[in-house]
C-alpha cells in the first residue's frame, strides 16, 4: 500500500469518527431542534458523512480491480448528493423538485387556477351553498380575479385559503402535510388559555419564551391578531378557532399577507413572563418541513398534556389505578392500529379485562383525539354502550376538549345519545353535524393542494344542529393547570357523586299505557319499552352502523313528563289524536287508530318534536330491510326517494356498506337487491353500478355483471377495475368465488 493510500485510510477513520460524533450529538439534540448549535451539529454531521463517502470513493478508485473502481463511483455520487442537498436546504427548499408548488406564475396562470378551484369546490363539497351563500362565494371569486394582477404571490395564496375557509367547514383546509407548500413557521408551539396565548414549547434558541405569554406581534396586540387571522383558516365554533389560532399565528406568510408584520423573514414578538415583566425577541421563521416534523409528526409520550399537537406513542391504551378504582382508557386517535395491535384486538383485550375485573369507574379520555376512522370510533363505542359493568349511572365518564374533533366527535355523540356517560372538560371543537372525508384539489398551475370535505355526516337526531358537544361538568384547562401539571378534569371525575335517580315504576299502569311505537320522523321510530322496573326509550333508523339513533332510561318527573340520561332531553307524553304522520313512508292511514291515541313530545335541547303513537305492526322501509324483507322495503324507499335522498345525505354510502356486509357473508341475492336499490336511487353514480356488477359476479350472473360494469365505465371512464373485469368476461374467463381470481 502506498503512502497516499495510507493517508486516505487515516483520513477515512478520522471522518468516520467525526461523522459518528456528530450523529450522536444530533441524536441528543433532535428533540429540541433549530438554533445555532443544532444547525451547526447537523452541518458537521453531514460534512463528516460526505467526507467519509468521498474518501471511500478515492480509495476504491485506486484499487487494481476494475469492478471496485467502477463501484467507487457510487459513494462519490452520494457524497456529491449530500453536499448539494445541504446547500439547497440552506438556500431554498424550492430548489428540490416536488417539494414546493411553482413560483413566479403570471396573473393569467393564477386566474386559471382560480377558475379551476371555483369549479371543483362546489363539485366536491356536499353542502357548500347551504353553508355559504352562492352570491357571496361567486362575488368573492370575481373580486379575487380582478385583484390578482395587483397582488404578490404570497397574498394570492392567502386569498385562496380564505376562499376555502368561507363555509366555516373545518375539514376544508390547505393540505399542510403536502410538500407543495413553501410556508415558513415560527419555531414554537403555543396554546390559547383564557389568560392568554402561552408558549408551551420552543426551538433551542428561544427556550426562554416557554411559560411566557405572547402579547404582541410587532405592534399589534395578540387580541387583534386573533381576529385578523380568523378568515385564513376554517373553524366551526369558537372552541375550534381557539385550536387553530396557535397554528395560524405561527405561519409568517399569513402574518405578512394580513398586515400583522411587515417582513415575513424576521418577526418581532413581545412576551410577558409570569411575573409581569416583558421582553422582545426577533425570530427568524423556519421552513415548515422540519417544523411539521417537530411539532406534529414526531411521536411523544402518552402522559404529556393534550395541548401538545404531536401524536402520542399509542393510539389507544388502558390501565387500572387500584388507588382510585379507576379503569382509564386513553383514546388518542381513531386509527385501526396502535403499534402491533389492531383496534379489534385491543377492544377484545379491553372487553376481557372488564369482564374479569372489578372497578369503580370507567374513564375514556378523548381530549387528544382529533379523529380518523369512524369504524374505530364505532368499535370502541359498541364496547361501552350497554355494557353492564361500564354503562351505569355515575360510573362512565368521558373527558373532552376543544381538540376533540371529527371521528372523535362521532364517538362522543354515540356515548352522549346512547349511554349514561358524564362528559367532563371543555366543549368539543366541532358538533355532531359536519362535513368530512376531505378530497384533494390540486391546482393545475401552482400545484397548491387544497383539501375539500366531500361527505356530510349527521351524527345526531335530525333536529340537533349544535356546533359543539357541551360537557355535563365544565372544567376549563387553565395555564396554572399546565404549569403545575395538574389534571383538574380527572379531579372532577374522582370527586363526582351522582344523585340517586328515581325510576321505580313497579305497580304502575302508566308504563303499560306508554309502551309502544311512535312515529318520530319519515325514517325513524321512537319506541318505549318497559325493561324490568325501568321504562326505556329509543329512536332508531334501523341502519346497523347509524350515528343518528338515541336511547336512554326514563325517569318520571310527574304529569307524563320523563327525564333522560341525555342532558337537555326529556319526553312529555300527551293524550289526543295529534298530527305528525303526514308524508311518512309506509301506511300513514292505517298506522294510527283510535286504539293508539295520544303521542309523545320529544324535547331535545329546546326543540320540540311531536311523535304520534302508531300500531305495533307499523314498520318503516329500513326496518323492513333490516328484517330481511328487502323487496318491500326497497319499493317503499323508491316511492319516497326524494325524501330519503334529501334527509339522508349519506344514504348511498350506507346502502353500499350494507350490501358489502351481505356480500361478505355470501348472502348474494340480498346483496344484489341492496345494490340494485342503490343504483335505482343514484343512477348517476358509477360506484353503485360497480358494486352491483360485483354482486352479480359473485352470484354467478355473468351477463348482468358485465352489463352493470359497462354502465359504471360509461359514467366513469377512469374505472380501471370495471375495464379489467369486462376484458376477462369478453375473453371467456371464469370467476372463481372461493379464490377471488379469474381462471381459464
Amino acid at each position: 500500500m502506498d503512502k497516499r493510500s495510507r493517508k486516505l485510510e487515516t483520513a477515512l477513520v478520522f471522518f468516520i469518527i467525526f461523522a459518528l460524533a456528530g450523529g450522536i450529538a444530533a441524536w441528543f439534540l433532535i428533540e429540541i431542534p433549530f438554533g445555532r448549535l443544532f444547525n451547526a451539529v447537523i452541518l458537521l454531521t453531514a460534512a463528516g458523512l460526505a467526507c467519509c463517502l468521498a474518501v471511500s470513493a478515492l480509495l476504491m478508485t485506486r484499487s487494481k480491480a476494475v469492478l471496485v473502481r467502477i463501484i467507487g463511483i457510487i459513494p462519490g455520487a452520494i457524497a456529491l448528493a449530500v453536499v448539494l442537498l445541504i446547500v439547497i436546504l440552506r438556500v431554498d427548499y424550492k430548489l428540490i423538485p416536488g417539494l414546493s408548488y411553482r413560483s413566479g406564475l403570471t396573473a393569467e396562470e393564477w386566474k386559471v387556477d382560480l377558475a379551476y378551484f371555483a369549479g371543483k369546490f362546489p363539485e366536491f363539497h356536499p353542502r357548500l351553498f347551504e353553508m355559504v351563500k352562492r352570491d357571496l362565494f361567486e362575488s368573492r371569486i370575481s373580486e379575487l380575479e380582478k385583484k390578482i394582477p395587483a397582488l404578490d404571490e404570497n397574498s394570492i395564496k392567502a386569498e385562496f385559503y380564505k376562499l376555502l375557509a368561507l363555509p366555516a367547514d373545518a375539514h376544508s383546509f390547505p393540505n399542510v402535510y403536502s410538500y407543495r407548500i413553501d410556508w415558513h413557521l415560527l419555531p414554537f408551539d403555543s396554546w390559547l388559555f383564557d389568560s392568554g396565548l402561552l408558549i408551551i414549547d420552543a426551538g433551542r434558541d428561544y427556550r426562554e419564551t416557554i411559560g411566557a405569554y405572547l402579547v404582541k406581534v410587532e405592534d399589534m396586540p395578540i387580541e387583534q391578531v386573533y381576529e385578523r387571522l380568523r378568515p385564513c383558516l376554517a373553524a366551526e365554533s369558537e372552541e375550534g378557532w381557539k385550536v387553530r389560532f396557535p397554528h395560524s399565528i405561527a405561519i409568517s406568510e399569513w402574518l405578512e399577507s394580513e398586515g400583522v408584520v411587515s417582513d415575513r423573514r424576521l418577526v418581532s414578538l413581545t412576551f410577558e413572563r409570569q411575573d409581569g415583566s416583558r421582553f422582545t425577541r426577533e425570530i427568524k421563521p423556519v421552513h415548515f418541513i422540519p417544523v411539521i416534523f417537530w411539532s406534529s409528526l414526531r411521536k411523544i409520550d402518552n402522559s404529556l398534556s393534550y395541548i401538545y399537537s404531536n401524536d402520542r406513542d399509542d393510539n389507544y391504551w388502558f390501565e387500572y389505578d387500584p388507588d382510585t378504582g379507576t379503569l382509564y382508557l386513553q383514546f388518542n386517535r381513531c386509527l385501526r392500529e396502535s403499534k402491533e395491535e389492531t383496534i379489534d384486538e385491543f377492544v377484545e383485550r379491553l372487553r376481557s379485562w372488564v369482564e374479569n375485573h372489578d372497578f369503580e369507574r370507567f374513564v375514556v379520555d378523548i381530549r387528544k383525539n382529533d379523529g380518523g376512522d369512524s369504524y374505530v370510533s364505532r368499535a370502541v363505542a359498541d364496547l361501552i354502550i350497554g355494557n353492564e359493568k361500564i354503562d351505569r349511572p355515575g360510573r362512565l365518564f368521558a373527558l373532552a376538549s376543544r381538540k376533540t374533533f371529527s371521528a372523535a366527535v362521532m364517538f362522543l355523540s354515540l356515548l352522549e345519545y346512547n349511554s349514561k356517560v358524564v362528559i367532563v372538560g371543555e366543549p368539543t371543537g366541532q358538533g355532531p353535524f359536519f362535513c368530512g372525508v376531505p378530497r384533494t384539489v390540486a391546482l393545475p398551475n401552482s400545484g397548491m393542494e387544497l383539501l375539500v370535505a366531500s361527505q356530510y355526516n349527521r351524527c345526531a337526531l335530525i333536529n340537533d344542529s349544535k356546533n359543539q358537544i357541551m360537557p355535563d361538568i365544565p372544567v376549563p384547562y387553565t395555564a396554572e393547570d399546565f404549569l403545575c401539571d395538574r389534571d383538574s378534569a380527572m379531579e372532577a371525575v374522582l370527586n363526582y357523586r351522582p344523585a340517586e335517580p328515581k325510576f321505580d315504576l313497579s305497580g304502575s299502569e302508566e308504563a303499560e299505557n306508554l309502551a309502544g311505537k311512535y312515529g318520530y320522523s319519515p325514517f325513524q321510530v321512537l319506541t318505549v319499552k318497559k325493561e324490568g322496573k325501568i321504562l326505556r326509550f329509543s329512536v332508531s333508523d334501523f341502519i346497523e352502523d347509524s350515528y343518528r339513533n338515541a336511547s336512554s332510561d326514563l325517569y318520571p318527573a310527574g304529569n307524563g313528563r320523563f327525564l333522560t340520561d341525555i342532558e337537555g332531553v326529556e319526553l312529555q307524553f300527551v293524550s289526543g289524536p295529534g298530527e305528525g304522520l303526514e308524508g311518512m313512508p309506509g301506511d300513514p292511514e292505517g298506522a294510527r287508530s283510535e286504539k293508539c291515541g295520544g303521542g309523545v313530545i320529544l324535547i331535545w335541547r329546546g326543540v320540540e318534536s311531536y311523535a304520534p303513537k302508531v300500531q305495533p305492526d307499523y314498520v318503516l322501509p329500513m326496518e323492513l330491510i333490516a328484517e330481511g324483507n328487502i323487496e318491500e322495503g326497497a319499493s317503499a324507499i323508491i316511492a319516497h326517494k326524494d325524501l330519503y335522498i334529501a334527509e339522508m345525505p349519506d344514504l348511498e354510502r350506507r346502502l353500499n356498506r350494507m350490501g358489502y356486509d351481505l356480500l361478505n357473508r355470501d348472502d348474494f341475492q340480498p346483496a344484489v337487491k341492496i345494490f340494485k336499490l342503490n343504483a335505482d336511487l343514484f343512477p348517476a353514480s358509477s360506484n353503485t353500478y360497480d358494486s352491483l356488477g360485483e354482486a352479480y359476479l359473485h352470484s354467478g350472473d355473468i351477463r348482468q355483471a358485465e352489463e352493470n360494469y359497462r354502465k359504471s365505465l360509461e359514467l366513469n371512464p377512469g374505472n380501471d377495475n370495471a375495464r379489467k373485469i369486462i376484458v376477462h368476461i369478453e375473453n371467456g374467463r371464469r370467476f372463481d368465488r372461493s379464490s377471488g381470481k379469474w381462471k381459464g
